[in-house]
């Protein structure tokens, strides 16, 4: 069953494409990202307006999905398309896929040892952040989910409480519960579920509001930060991290905003630090360390 978040991504500078996934948060940096080894699976890409470099983002081709692909991200030295194999060439571009090695230093990968067939992104024990929790968090009323005023359970309805909420400078986020058990059937509403709306100010009055505008099952709590807080953050993080953020991902229920950056290393966590003395941002390595 689908349970939908009315806002909780923000605007990506960029999105990965390849073979390459966001990693876990790294909880320590490599002391020197330059003389640890790294490594990731991606397309790497040559155009006749630059060298070889490493597709962080999205490869898309050129006009109405004709001609050769492009690509950013950052660049890769020692490349050598006659060492390798499987690459692809038109119109001066080659490209392919490969799982690469190297030491990370000055925004560039240095290959330290011959590229190979791209590995898919196996997850292991800790890598990856949990997801946002969807569930409904207030107790079940007595008798269950069900209709409080049926004039006003309605797809009508429910729109009028969505809009009020989405106007409320403390809003943290608004989601549909599709998992929750209802009593009863809401009429002539696509989606059964179990509205909910989390704030970081006055809950007895949003509740009060809500519910006169909507008289199906809802939910109102409290939200950890407001979308606003949350957008100023990820502002001072774009700030701070501008030429090295590969992606950015606002997480509304679980108020922290998501940076996926080359490499975890102490620069990119004290420059974070530097805007977010709080602990709101998570730092994730596109590039993982070698053991």
């Amino acid at each position: 069953m689908r349970r939908f978040p009315v806002r909780l991504l923000a605007p990506a500078v960029a999105v990965l494409g390849g073979c390459a996934a966001p990693a876990g948060p790294a909880a320590d940096a490599p002391a020197s990202s330059a003389a640890q080894r790294y490594t990731v699976s991606t397309r790497v890409l040559e155009a006749p307006d630059h060298g070889p470099r490493l597709c962080a983002g999205l490869a898309v081709p050129a006009m109405a999905f004709s001609g050769p692909p492009w690509c950013d991200g950052p660049d890769v030295i020692g490349w050598d398309w006659a060492a390798v194999d499987g690459e692809e060439s038109d119109e001066g571009t080659t490209w392919g896929e490969y799982r690469v090695v190297g030491t990370w230093d000055d925004g560039a990968l240095t290959l330290t040892e011959p590229p190979g067939d791209p590995v898919p992104d196996v997850p292991r024990e800790g890598d990856q952040s949990p997801g946002p929790e969807f569930a409904t968090p207030c107790p079940a009323p007595d008798g269950g989910w069900g209709i409080v005023d049926p004039d006003t359970a309605t797809l009508a309805g429910r729109d009028a409480a969505n809009a009020y909420a989405t106007e409320q400078p403390d809003l943290g986020s608004l989601w549909f519960d599709t998992e929750a058990e209802l009593a009863d059937v809401l009429p002539g509403v696509h989606e059964q579920a179990v509205l909910n709306a989390n704030f970081t100010g006055d809950l007895e009055r949003h509740a009060r509001e809500l519910r006169a505008l909507y008289g199906g099952p809802l939910c109102v709590s409290r939200a950890p930060r407001s979308v606003q807080e949350l957008d100023d953050v990820q502002e001072r993080v774009h700030e701070a991290l501008r030429v090295n953020a590969l992606y950015y991902r606002v997480d509304m229920i679980l108020g922290r905003v998501e940076v996926l950056v080359p490499v975890v290393d102490q620069a990119a966590l004290d420059r974070a630090a530097q805007v977010d003395p709080e602990g709101i941002v998570e730092l994730q390595g596109w590039l993982q360390p070698v053991p």
